[in-house]
């Protein structure tokens, strides 16, 4: 449990509590695409993608099923990734998302949300985590 709304304590208490976890989940997950290859099959489904539209601009995501995989997958090289279309997500849309109506989130900061993931424009609280990443993967 992470008692606080402060993005570097959670990332603090992430690195503490979940990231072995995480790394080891990873290295299985690494060294079974490199034995079989990326296959998907019923047993182990195909990853989930929805689909971010904004006038004429759109991307990618994964969602659901399959975050893991679509980040080893595309780490190691594969130009294309079997995947399954789940939801498109329309930007001009947004007062109907699910979660501006229920009221988690007021419409201007799910569309920020949205334009980050459209952009691959992360928030700066995750700098200390991305540093944190390179530290331990690329020795930077």
């Amino acid at each position: 449990i992470i008692n606080s709304n402060d993005p570097s304590i959670i990332m603090k208490e992430d690195e503490l509590n979940s990231l072995e976890s995480h790394i080891h989940q990873y290295i299985s997950l690494i060294d079974s695409i490199n034995k079989k290859g990326y296959v998907p099959n019923l047993n182990k489904g195909f990853i989930e993608v929805e689909l971010l539209l904004k006038n004429d601009k759109f991307c990618w995501k994964p969602s659901g099923e399959g975050n893991h995989r679509s980040v080893v997958v595309a780490s190691l090289g594969y130009k294309n990734i079997k995947a399954i279309l789940s939801k498109v997500v329309r930007y001009d849309e947004a007062k109907y998302w699910p979660n501006v109506v229920n009221g988690l989130y007021e419409q201007e900061e799910a569309e920020l949300i949205f334009d980050r993931y459209l952009n691959a424009d992360l928030p700066e609280s995750q700098n200390d985590w991305i540093s944190y990443c390179n530290r331990l993967i690329l020795g930077k």
